[in-house]
């Protein structure tokens, strides 16, 4: 089986191409690749074919990262459709969740301060988590339309999400600095 690398992802992994995905088809369908490609498959080829079937498993194994996360999917469906997200500067003009985000980085920053530390901290983590869900399923909806209106809006979630990510990782930071102070 050979793959061309100007194949989009989902063809590749042979999925559609939708934001909604049946993460586990995606996980069967990459561990059947993989083991297509595997090196010991192989063991007996040519070291062209050998080569050949690196490149492939490469390709696997990017389509399936980008594809397994939903903030990665949605930005190479917004790629696909032609619209270019820059991470490095991605802002969000809705002055009330940016207002939401500056209050839960301040809870954050104050967790050393509570009377249970750990439990705020779950706490504060779930809350980015749902906030994390809705705009994965706004990011559905607005797919699912596929309208130039609702690709923009769409990229307006991406950047929503880009930044709950980094507090997600901000609090996880904290939760190991709270779990070596233990």
């Amino acid at each position: 089986m050979r793959f061309d690398q100007a194949q989009n992802h989902f063809d590749l992994l042979g999925l559609p191409v939708n934001f909604r995905l049946d993460t586990s088809a995606l996980a069967e369908r990459y561990r059947e690749l993989q083991k297509m490609m595997h090196p010991d498959q192989h063991a007996n080829a040519s070291e062209q074919e050998k080569r050949l079937a690196l490149q492939q498993a490469m390709l696997i194994n990017e389509a399936y990262e980008k594809l397994r996360n939903p903030l990665t999917r949605a930005i190479y469906l917004l790629e696909l459709h032609g619209i270019e997200v820059n991470q490095s500067t991605a802002t969000t003009q809705d002055s009330e969740f940016l207002m939401q985000q500056m209050v839960l980085r301040e809870r954050l920053a104050d967790i050393k301060q509570q009377a249970d530390p750990p439990a705020t901290l779950d706490a504060l983590m779930v809350e980015i988590d749902q906030m994390m869900q809705l705009q994965i399923a706004q990011l559905a909806i607005q797919f699912e339309s596929g309208a130039p209106e609702q690709l923009v809006a769409a990229q307006e979630s991406i950047n929503k999400m880009q930044f709950l990510q980094k507090l997600r990782h901000a609090a996880e930071a904290a939760e190991v600095e709270l779990e070596e102070m233990i």
